[in-house]
C-alpha cells in the first residue's frame, strides 16, 4: 500500500520539480502546497498530496519557512503548539507551530488568504516563544 502512495507521490514531485516559479509568496499568506508524503509524526499532505500552509517567512527567492494547518485539535499536551483560526475558514482550523520547514516555491499550488497583521504577527510571536523554551 505505501509503495503505491510513494509511488504516486513521486510522480507528482516530478511534476513539480519542472515547474518554472510562478507564484509571489509574502509572508502572512495561508497558500495550498503539496507537502507529499513524509515520515513518522510530520504532516502529509491531503488528497493529492496538498495541505494549506501559512508563509512564515521568506528565506530566499526559491524558499519559505512555513507553518502546516490542520482541522485536527489538539490534545490537551498540544494546546500551547497550535494556534486557532476560526474567523477565516469554514472549519475550525489551527496553525502547527511546532512544524517549522522550508519549502521550495515551486511547491505552493495558489494563495488562499493573507492574514491580518495582528494576527500574523501573533502567531510568530507564539511560534518563537516555543522555540526559545
Amino acid at each position: 500500500m505505501i509503495d503505491k502512495i510513494l509511488e504516486k507521490w513521486f510522480g507528482i514531485k516530478q511534476k513539480i520539480r519542472h515547474k518554472k516559479l510562478s507564484i509571489f509568496l509574502k509572508e502572512g499568506q495561508i497558500c495550498m502546497c503539496y507537502l507529499g508524503e513524509n515520515v513518522g509524526f510530520e504532516r502529509n499532505g491531503g488528497r493529492n498530496f496538498l495541505r494549506p500552509v501559512l508563509v512564515l517567512k521568506i528565506i530566499s527567492p526559491n524558499c519559505a519557512l512555513y507553518l502546516p494547518l490542520t482541522t485536527q485539535a489538539p490534545k490537551k499536551y498540544f494546546k500551547e503548539k497550535r494556534f486557532k483560526l476560526d474567523e477565516f475558514f469554514k472549519k475550525p482550523s489551527f496553525v502547527i507551530l511546532d512544524e517549522i520547514q522550508t519549502l521550495d516555491k515551486r511547491r505552493f499550488l495558489k494563495k488562499m488568504i493573507t492574514l491580518p497583521d495582528s494576527v500574523f504577527w501573533h502567531i510568530k510571536n507564539k511560534c518563537f516563544e516555543l522555540l526559545k523554551n
